[in-house]
């Protein structure tokens, strides 16, 4: 089934509906996350398991990319009607609220040229059934690619894509991840898998401040949203922005929260992220006037 496109034109507020070297770490790295049992590159660990393991050390610069000037993409995959009402409106305006915010500036300092921008483009509508299993990162790299391809745009590498699906086939270990891939014409592509956490307890980060009414599921897809727009930012293709343990920015923060973060209009409960420049998790920060060193 072709895909139904909806883009939102940030730059000039129109809608379009379409038928449709590096440096070496001082210890070599070991991943020890629940990756290897999920098999994907990046995940993000559930509330029961926390902030990562090793959370002490600071982030080290690998050498490879980061994406300092990000286009973000929100796919929704599956049965429009299966998730929470409120979340698509509410995952656009935090997305939208991102770029210029203190929450995102806490990336300054790791992005090489400062600051740090996010350009939320818009949503597309993918009407086919989402997987009933786990996906791999190859079907949503593929899902992604065809999504483009039917509305007629071209894979951009500074471009992070976000599939939201109506299912969550296996929440037992994980509440999302991002990875790094291809379409069939080379064109490297970033990608996140961003289930419905409707009904998923160990991904909901609770409602500690009362920062906005949407639903459970909205505001727990929220915080896995932001957790995986810093990563991706940071280390989009896993061998940028690290711990020497593999755990990237938002993995030392997991699940650990501070106050309500504005971006834009709205307030959030989203998660802490680490910071070189305060050796710890910070919820938000003016723009660092520039990049701090990794620690040798």
């Amino acid at each position: 089934m072709r895909a139904s496109i909806c883009v939102l034109a940030a730059s000039v507020g129109l809608t379009g509906c379409y038928s449709t070297s590096g440096y070496q770490s001082r210890e070599p790295l070991v991943i020890e996350t629940p990756n290897k049992a999920t098999g994907h590159a990046a995940i993000m660990a559930t509330r029961r398991a926390g902030a990562a393991k090793w959370s002490s050390d600071d982030l080290e610069d690998l050498g490879g990319p980061v994406i300092a000037d990000a286009s973000i993409y929100a796919i929704w995959w599956g049965n429009q009607s299966s998730f929470p009402p409120d979340q698509m409106s509410g995952i656009d305006a935090l997305l939208s609220g991102l770029g210029g915010s203190p929450y995102l500036a806490t990336v300054d300092q790791y992005v090489r040229t400062p600051p740090a921008k996010a350009t939320f483009v818009g949503h597309l509508m993918e009407t086919s059934p989402s997987p009933t299993h786990s996906p791999s990162t190859q079907e949503l790299v593929d899902k992604v690619c065809q999504v483009l391809a039917d509305a007629r745009q071209v894979p951009n590498v500074n471009a992070l894509y976000l599939v939201f699906t109506d299912g969550f086939p296996d929440p037992s270990d994980f509440c999302g991840f991002h990875d790094v891939g291809s379409c069939s014409g080379g064109q490297k592509i970033h990608i996140a898998y961003l289930p419905n956490l409707a009904n998923a307890p160990q991904c909901d980060p609770g409602d500690l401040f009362h920062c906005n009414g949407l639903s459970e599921g909205t505001r727990a897809v929220a915080n896995v949203t932001a957790h995986e727009v810093i990563e991706m930012i940071t280390d989009p293709d896993l061998n940028a922005w690290v711990d020497r343990t593999g755990e990237e920015i938002a993995d030392k923060c997991n699940f650990q929260f501070g106050s309500c973060v504005t971006l834009g209009s709205a307030k959030w409960q989203v998660q802490k992220q680490w910071s070189n420049a305060d050796h710890g998790c910070i919820q938000q920060k003016a723009q660092y006037p520039q990049r701090v060193a990794a620690s040798r």
